[in-house]
């Protein structure tokens, strides 16, 4: 096994040789180009449910399928490619405009320490619900879980978990909730949604995204991780100055005994 993972790795070192240019200077973002042909990395889309149609036409391996998709949208993916492997894509803690006000009437939002309400700086319309309230934790898991069964989608997908409360994500902090809680919460979303569903979990959120991210975090992280089926490298192959790190975090999924997600070029 050991033998497979360190082939795996030098494999990867290799590939992403292939992703840059040597005149991209440092922190500058690299041009993504097709990973193809390494056996330890899962490829997938991110798209908008108006997409799968065009996704299952050029046979995309997975699709995180993000919006109200309908169970005829989902049924026709599957004519056109009865492989194609769905994902259904939930924020961890974001919480829309009708499920904010479920929670706003149980006292289930996070909040300032002077009382105001906290929002993703870049999710229109979302607010932020108080992740350490296991009632909560409950009540959105069993919405996720839902929706999963519903359409019968293949994983689950859970965006914004956290291995600490990154507070340059948020228009504000919530108030005496430590880094451990919000990584307890997490670890706790995603074992509820799992044994809800009966489905693997893929898991994304600041730490995970990159390699800088996780060696700066890597004990926390890596719970993350063990607790997780798969996770998403968001930011793999991002920047030439970093591609280091990033392996090193994919090498640690590989290690863990879990799959990591990374972007494949658009179809």
């Amino acid at each position: 096994m050991r033998l497979l993972i360190t082939l795996s790795v030098v494999a990867l070192v290799t590939l992403t040789s292939m992703l840059v240019w040597t005149s991209v200077a440092d922190h500058e973002p690299v041009p993504k180009r097709p990973l193809v042909g390494f056996k330890g990395l899962r490829l997938y889309e991110l798209a908008n449910y108006r997409e799968l149609r065009r996704l299952a036409r050029k046979q995309a391996e997975v699709v995180i399928v993000k919006g109200d998709a309908s169970a005829s949208q989902v049924e026709e993916a599957r004519t056109l490619d009865p492989h194609i492997k769905l994902v259904n894509y939930e924020q961890a803690f974001a919480l829309n405009k009708d499920e904010a006000e479920v929670a706003r009437a149980k006292g289930w939002l996070a909040a300032t320490c002077d009382g105001r309400e906290i929002s993703p700086r870049n999710v229109p319309r979302a607010t932020l619900m108080d992740a350490t309230i296991p009632a909560a934790r409950e009540w959105r898991t069993n919405l996720m879980a839902r929706e999963t069964r519903r359409l019968g989608y293949d994983y689950n997908y859970l965006d914004t978990l956290r291995s600490y409360f990154p507070a340059d994500f948020y228009d504000g902090i919530p108030c005496k909730v430590s880094d451990e809680a919000w990584l307890k919460a997490s670890i706790d979303m995603v074992k509820r949604i799992r044994q809800k569903t009966g489905k693997a979990v893929i898991a994304n959120g600041r730490g995970m995204q990159n390699g800088l991210q996780y060696v700066h975090n890597r004990e926390a992280v890596d719970q993350l991780v063990a607790t997780a089926d798969a996770v998403q490298v968001e930011h793999f192959g991002r920047f030439h100055s970093e591609i280091g790190r990033d392996v090193k975090l994919v090498k640690a999924i590989l290690e863990a005994g879990k799959e990591p997600y990374v972007k494949c070029r658009r179809h």
